[in-house]
């Protein structure tokens, strides 16, 4: 959807269905965010929580979460 808007994407993953340790993505977006090779960051999980928890914990992060009704995807958060 992001490309579709003209927007460059950087996918950081998961690539697969199978179970994963969110803190590991979470980290992974924090830290293309620090090192200037991304401008916004968008994290998805089931409720959020986890994920902004674990974004937060980089120094020098800011991030926000949202609840969207979008079926499967119960919640984003973004960093900035």
């Amino acid at each position: 959807m992001l490309r579709s808007l003209g927007h460059d994407v950087l996918d950081v993953g998961a690539f697969n269905e199978n179970p994963s340790d969110y803190p590991d993505f979470a980290e992974a977006v924090g830290r293309a965010l620090l090192d200037h090779k991304a401008e916004r960051g968008v994290l998805i999980c089931g409720s959020g929580v986890g994920v902004s928890v674990a974004a937060n914990k980089l120094p020098g992060s800011a991030q926000r979460s949202a609840t969207i009704p979008i079926p499967r995807i119960k919640a984003w958060s973004t960093m900035t």
